[in-house]
């Protein structure tokens, strides 16, 4: 997705144990990042729209670099529940509202599904997508930033104790 949302925790705590116990603070504390990643994809998931659960699926945490991690949807339409579409524009594939056809409506024939995505990919076009937010209510939610902050604290705390520094 387009949004990046960064959080910046008590660095100058952070700074301080880094200079104290790089190895060791740096290791600790982005082991607790994995497991604050791990818990905001799954709050991610739990607030997704769940139309079939190839969203849902695509939501992970994936760690980019030491104590850097990317959590979100990968799938190419996520950008679209998320911030909706106004109407208009281009319509949508038909070919990926079919599988959605077959699924929710329970057309298997292939003739008949056709006809229907193209139905719906031309009211999308028409209407748009109104906005299903499952990734802003997650990121702006006071109590996430602070377990968030928590985990970090854990792990300054984690980091220090093997080095003996606490």
């Amino acid at each position: 997705m387009a949004n990046k949302f960064t959080i910046q925790i008590e660095q100058r705590t952070l700074q301080e144990a880094l200079r104290k116990a790089p190895v060791e603070v740096s290791a600790a504390v982005d082991i607790q990042l994995a497991r604050g990643g791990l818990e905001t994809a799954r709050r991610m998931r739990e607030h997704a729209p769940k139309a079939m659960s190839t969203l849902v699926n695509s939501i992970t945490s994936r760690r980019e670099a030491l104590m850097a991690y990317r959590i979100g949807p990968t799938v190419q339409y996520a950008m679209h529940q998320e911030q909706g579409v106004r109407g208009g524009g281009r319509m949508p594939p038909v070919s990926a509202i079919s599988d959605w056809v077959r699924t929710k409506l329970g057309i298997s024939d292939l003739r008949a599904r056709r006809d229907v995505a193209w139905a719906v990919a031309r009211k999308l076009q028409r209407d748009g997508i109104r906005a299903r937010p499952f990734v802003r209510p997650v990121y702006e939610d006071t109590a996430w930033t602070a377990r968030i902050e928590q985990l970090v604290r854990q792990g300054i705390d984690d980091g220090l104790r093997m080095a003996g520094k606490r």
